[in-house]
């Protein structure tokens, strides 16, 4: 199921909207956050949603973001050079929550997150934007990062605007950089749930999780 409003879209099939590891989870494509915050707060609190993950927030260092959904901790990070980008998650209070800095490499447009539930059971949460331009570097990075979140054992969904070039019914990625990020999925156990194409008859828009239901 796809819906789009005004630059606003929900990705994926019902269970990207369902509970992963116990918690309620939803992911936007804002493709810009400023004057939006109607628009992205009303499905937040129609779903109850615990985490929310947001791309293309467009934001930058210096400008404030109207949204303050009341109940949420907001973890974001803007470019600060050009314009696009940005990445934020948004989390309920009731969860325990910290930033998890050591897992992004601080060149990956990306945030992740620990989150922990009343028995003590972690999960990793990472929210990641890839420009279509990136460099190979870039792409080896982020593969990086996503070996590590998923290592020692660790229970990691992630979401994003990734704009990786797959076939994901057969798992086949068009050039070499594709190609080693399938890879890196397939060896950190990383199932990419997201069925239905996300832009034009693409699926670039993906989340991710190494722990089934």
């Amino acid at each position: 199921m796809e819906v789009r409003g005004a630059g606003l879209s929900t990705v994926g099939r019902d269970s990207n909207r369902e509970r992963r590891n116990g918690l309620r989870i939803l992911y936007l494509n804002a493709r810009s956050v400023r004057n939006k915050a109607d628009e992205l707060e009303a499905p937040v609190r129609m779903g109850n949603y615990d985490v929310v993950g947001i791309t293309e927030t467009w934001l930058q260092g210096d400008q404030t973001w109207e949204m303050n959904v009341q109940g949420y901790t907001c973890y974001r990070r803007d470019r600060n050079v050009g314009r696009g980008g940005g990445v934020a998650l948004l989390v309920r209070n009731e969860i325990q929550s910290f930033a998890r800095g050591d897992i992004g490499s601080g060149e990956v447009e990306s945030v992740w997150i620990e989150l922990r539930n009343s028995k003590g059971k972690r999960t990793l949460m990472g929210v990641v934007y890839r420009s279509p331009n990136s460099s190979m570097d870039i792409g080896c990075k982020l593969n990086a990062e996503l070996a590590l979140a998923c290592s020692k054992g660790n229970v990691a969904v992630v979401m994003g605007d990734f704009n990786m070039q797959v076939n994901w019914e057969n798992q086949v990625g068009a050039g070499p950089q594709d190609r080693e990020f399938v890879e890196c999925l397939q060896d950190a156990f990383l199932e990419q749930l997201v069925q239905e194409p996300t832009r034009d008859k693409a699926i670039l828009d993906l989340v991710l999780c190494n722990e089934q239901d």
